[in-house]
């Protein structure tokens, strides 16, 4: 079963055991480096880092971020011991991580509206 539905970008293609991903809100679909704008590409540059924040204050999971070669913020997962991995638990993993996603962006856009009143 497909998680993505337009919620994950490959920013690279997977080397080796590391895949480097943006996390694309809902309101922001489709993302397309390719052809994103500069406003696209500096509010994608703010979820990894929002939704980060949230993962490690519940515990969750811990998966870095940068952003490297001009390219926003992105998650970089590695699988150091792939053959242990379970789809199931990476499915789990992106279902959480995509909820995160969507209220931590939406605090956002909520805190920004609040800011500009």
């Amino acid at each position: 079963a497909s998680t993505n539905n337009g919620a994950w970008e490959l920013v690279y293609e997977p080397s080796c055991s590391n895949v480097c991903f943006w996390y694309v809100p809902e309101r922001m679909r489709p993302f397309k480096w390719e052809s994103a704008t500069q406003e696209q590409k500096d509010e994608i540059h703010k979820v990894a880092p929002l939704m980060k924040n949230e993962m490690q204050r519940r515990g969750d999971a811990l998966i870095g971020f940068q952003a490297i070669n001009g390219r926003p913020n992105f998650f970089r997962m590695v699988f150091a011991a792939a053959d242990t991995v379970r789809e199931e638990d990476i499915v789990l993993l992106l279902e959480r991580m995509a909820a995160m996603g969507e209220d931590e962006v939406a605090k956002a856009d909520a805190e920004a509206r609040r800011s500009a009143a």
